[in-house]
């Protein structure tokens, strides 16, 4: 100031007005951002719920406990949370009117690469069935847990054929797949190289437990929760106490 021919008292007092307004001038600025951010955010979830959900979601991606609030908060608002599906999941949550869709690289083991494998092989042609899925993900170098992994997912329940089914003749699938590295398969041909005999899934899994499988690849029960299956055991009807009158 005083090289600018102000004087040194007027230099203090406007160094104290500057010191005075920093006091609260910065907090003031961030909460009238922060209030115009909340109230975009309250009209989107009031007007927008779907979006509002799946935006959260994809953010919070990484954290467990902070996903598993938003699906019951997503439900409570009368969202539908719907299991990833090879046939039309994206790589991570999507929605449609009044439904999020998990996405194939939100399960828990599967990697973006994956996804993008499958659908990239979905684009070329839509998978015909388990068997045409498993070879052309052999041919791609996916490994034989990954496609045990959307298994457990449900993303593969779109072929009609049990969990338990699929995961007991996975082994031979996979085995059947790899006679195919090599030739020039065109996607669901299979059935053309009469040289290479298709196993017949008779198998099923009977010690897995699926349901526990699906929360572990998903972070939430979207089949059936364990609860449901103690309730069917002992399905008993149950009274409040404070509705049982006192006869005596």
């Amino acid at each position: 100031c005083m090289a600018n021919n102000y004087s040194y008292s007027k230099a203090v007092e406007l160094f104290a007005l500057i010191e005075k307004f920093a006091s609260y001038g910065f907090n003031k600025a961030h909460s009238v951002g922060y209030s115009i951010i909340a109230t975009m955010m309250a009209y989107i979830k009031a007007n927008y719920k779907t979006i509002f959900y799946d935006a959260l979601l994809n953010v919070n991606q990484e954290s467990g406990e902070r996903k598993k609030k938003l699906f019951d908060e997503a439900k409570k608002n009368n969202i539908k949370i719907l299991k990833p599906c090879i046939l039309t999941s994206d790589v991570t949550f999507t929605t449609t009117k009044d439904s999020i869709l998990f996405g194939l690289a939100n399960i828990a083991s599967i990697k973006d690469n994956i996804a993008n494998i499958i659908i990239k092989e979905r684009n070329i042609e839509p998978f015909k069935d388990i068997y045409d899925f498993v070879i052309r993900m052999v041919l791609n170098d996916v490994s034989l847990q990954v496609i045990i992994d959307l298994t457990y997912a449900g993303a593969l329940d779109c072929f009609n054929i049990s969990k338990e089914k699929i995961v007991a003749n996975l082994n031979n699938l996979y085995s059947y797949a790899l006679m195919f590295k090599g030739l020039d398969y065109k996607p669901n041909t299979y059935e053309d190289y009469l040289a290479i005999g298709k196993p017949i899934m008779f198998y099923e899994d009977e010690e897995t437990d699926f349901i526990k499988k699906e929360f572990e690849m998903l972070g939430l029960y979207l089949s059936v929760h364990p609860i449901s299956k103690i309730k069917e055991k002992y399905n008993k009807k149950v009274f409040l106490i404070s509705n049982i009158e006192n006869d005596g």
